[in-house]
């Protein structure tokens, strides 16, 4: 058996309309990995290995992450837990009520907020698993029902927002008089405003992100529906004419203008009535294959090993035939390009096995 180490894991007016084909950018799982002190006593013979420096040429990345609880890893359970793609995050009572209202009605429709998305997997789109939970008054093992989320329509909308913005100053006026965080004058939800705007401008960075020139709507923090510009002292004029932060200079600036937050609409399907059958649902569902020693020929046993005891397995294009005997295991060998057509930003993953009884992710990209 193999060993392995320790990973952590407005009005409006429509603009475009789509199906769910669509990549989310936001949402995407985040991936935390730590390599242990295995991964230096797992070096091999194989091409290239993780850390291997001086390449000449394109190469191929096979990375394994555990994941210790498939089933929980994949379950919106907490409502509020999901963070909306503005500066300033939905109140939890809001995230509530969409979360309530997708499993009573069926359907739930927010703007920059999903349960769900969408990823590229080589020349597809794929919609990832992610399912929510109705336990109200139940027991969780007796009457709790299981729904998979769907991203039925997806489409960019026009909002008359309000944006608060910060522009770095080089050189203020001799006479320039400026706040310095926290701004006591203000109320709390402001001070949130006055944060997120230092915030998208790194102004703990040095240098900060000048951003002055960008495009309205990122620059800072938008005043979306459940931010109330009416109450705010930040808008249409600042009560300050600047910010100082870390011996920084900032110019304080509120500017109405079109925004285009992405509206997604979700449906769901029940799946599960108990616990138990909702995890043999996701196992059944996500985990493809097992890739534990004896299941592959002896080279391919060793990409495995590799990606799972280090931080990742490599290899120089062209792909070689142990690589491949495994992505084809891993279900995605059909998919794969030549290797001329193997391109930066070629990605494949959500890609589940077994491997001695704990369930892996593996993800194959191409690196420069």
């Amino acid at each position: 058996m193999w060993e392995r180490s320790d990973r952590s894991d407005g009005s409006s007016r429509e603009v475009r309309s789509s199906r769910s084909r669509r990549k989310v950018r936001s949402g995407r799982w985040r991936r935390e990995f730590l390599a242990s002190g295995a991964a230096a006593a797992a070096a091999t013979t194989l091409p290239l290995v993780a850390g291997c420096l001086g390449r000449t040429a394109d190469a191929l990345r096979l990375s394994a992450y555990e994941r210790e609880s498939l089933p929980d890893s994949v379950l919106v359970a907490d409502p509020t837990a999901p963070t909306a793609r503005f500066a300033i995050d939905y109140p939890d009572h809001y995230k509530r009520d969409r979360y309530r209202r997708l499993i009573r009605t069926g359907s739930m429709t927010a703007l920059n907020y999903a349960l769900t998305y969408t990823y590229e997997f080589g020349s597809e789109t794929r919609e990832a698993a992610r399912f929510v939970v109705d336990d109200a008054g139940t027991d969780e093992d007796d009457g709790a029902t299981y729904y998979r989320v769907h991203i039925e329509d997806q489409r960019t909308v026009e909002r008359e927002w309000w944006e608060f913005y910060l522009d770095l100053v080089d050189d203020p006026p001799a006479d320039a008089e400026g706040v310095t965080p926290p701004v006591e004058s203000l109320s709390e939800a402001d001070r949130r405003i006055v944060d997120a705007a230092l915030g998208a401008v790194y102004a703990d960075r040095n240098p900060p992100i000048d951003v002055g020139g960008d495009a309205f709507g990122t620059r800072g923090p938008l005043y979306h529906e459940l931010l109330d510009a009416d109450e705010s002292a930040l808008v249409p004029d600042p009560p300050f004419e600047y910010v100082r932060s870390n011996d920084r200079w900032f110019a304080a600036h509120a500017e109405r203008g079109t925004a285009t937050p992405t509206e997604t609409t979700h449906s769901v399907e029940p799946v599960a009535s108990t616990r138990a059958d909702f995890e043999d649902r996701v196992r059944s569902t996500l985990i493809g294959t097992d890739l534990s020693p004896g299941s592959l020929p002896d080279e391919g046993a060793d990409v495995v090993r590799t990606a799972v005891r280090t931080p990742f397995y490599e290899e120089e294009l062209p792909m070689s035939a142990a690589l491949r005997s495994v992505m084809e295991r891993l279900g995605a060998g059909e998919h794969l390009p030549a290797d001329d057509a193997f391109e930066l930003g070629i990605e494949f993953d959500h890609l589940f096995a077994t491997v001695d009884g704990s369930v892996y992710e593996f993800d194959l990209s191409v690196q420069p």
